[in-house]
């Protein structure tokens, strides 16, 4: 981030940053995207463009079949649980005509209103670390504001 090298972070850097984060997640979208419709195709037995809850079972049956009879919910089942309310909010958030299924159309206003709203919270971010408020981040805001934020030890 400190692209000038001059041990602080300027806002100017920090939005830049904040810009290469959100081009890159547009990005790695583009790319699932394209997987996402690539297996809707290869499990969509009626051609109908839209995976029903058996064509679902179909391909969740062949990726625990790929990762050995493991699924992901026994391997990684915080991160599992975590990914089905971010899912499960997007289509509460999204899916305006509650048919269970995000158009391309709402899945166009899902991104556009999510990037928006990872931009607003990286702006955030910067203001909650600049605890000076002088527009620049130095190494002790920052060493500060990553204390605040490891989690705390459990206690016995």
């Amino acid at each position: 981030m400190d692209t000038d090298k001059n041990g602080t972070v300027s806002r100017q850097e920090w939005d830049e940053n904040g810009k290469q984060t959100v081009q890159h997640y547009k990005e790695r979208i583009d790319q699932r995207r394209d997987k996402v419709q690539e297996i809707k195709t290869k499990f969509d037995a009626d051609a109908d463009g839209k995976l029903s809850e058996a064509e679902r079972d179909t391909m969740r049956k062949k990726k625990e079949e790929m990762n050995g009879g493991e699924g992901a919910k026994e391997k990684f089942p915080k991160l599992k649980e975590k990914l089905k309310e971010k899912r499960d909010d997007i289509k509460e958030r999204f899916d305006t005509d509650k048919d269970g299924v995000l158009s391309e159309a709402e899945r166009e206003v899902a991104k556009k209103t999510i990037q928006s709203e990872m931009i607003e919270k990286h702006a955030q971010r910067f203001k909650d670390i600049d605890t000076s408020g002088d527009g620049i981040i130095t190494r002790e805001e920052f060493d500060a504001h990553s204390v605040k934020m490891m989690p705390k030890p459990e206690k016995r």
